[in-house]
């Protein structure tokens, strides 16, 4: 006859249970659910605004490049190709291109205000021109670089 001593044996668990498994998998999915949407949303307007703190940097640095080297340096924006070049006048009125900056696929060359889409900074780093250049995410938000015409000073809005 068997005597009940009280103690019993616990059994030792070695994984998860499908049970378990299976919870851990639905929660992962709702959370996805949830924070997918607001994910790319956020990315999103991050690429509008790295895209234009890099243009604001490319245009101070051309217009720095203006001053230091004493050459006219343009921006040529392409609102087709989505891009912008950055080009010198070696000094005989021909143009030599520096670089191609084309934009992140999420985020287009939506405008310029300048005439053929060009502005040049002198030798004394003053713009040929004021102006804004518009930029345009999937989602529809802008983000808008300008250029001050006696300064030349470059902000973002």
């Amino acid at each position: 006859m068997m005597h009940d001593t009280g103690c019993t044996m616990k059994r030792k668990r070695l994984g998860f249970t499908l049970l378990e498994l299976i919870m851990v998998v639905v929660i992962v999915i709702i959370a996805g659910i949830i924070v997918g949407p607001r994910l790319v949303n956020f990315l999103t307007a991050w690429d509008l605004e790295a895209e234009a703190k890099k243009l604001r940097a490319r245009i101070m640095d051309a217009r720095q490049l203006a001053i230091t080297k004493q050459k006219t340096y343009r921006l040529e924006f392409d609102l087709d190709s989505e891009s912008y070049d950055v080009e010198y006048d070696p000094g005989d009125g021909s143009y030599i291109l520096v670089e191609t900056v084309s934009l992140k696929n999420s985020v287009d060359l939506y405008s310029t205000e300048f005439t053929n889409n060009k502005v040049d900074f002198d030798y004394i780093g003053a713009p040929s021109q004021a102006g804004n250049i518009v930029l345009i995410d999937t989602r529809g938000d802008t983000s808008t670089v300008s250029i001050a015409s006696a300064t030349g000073r470059v902000k973002i809005q």
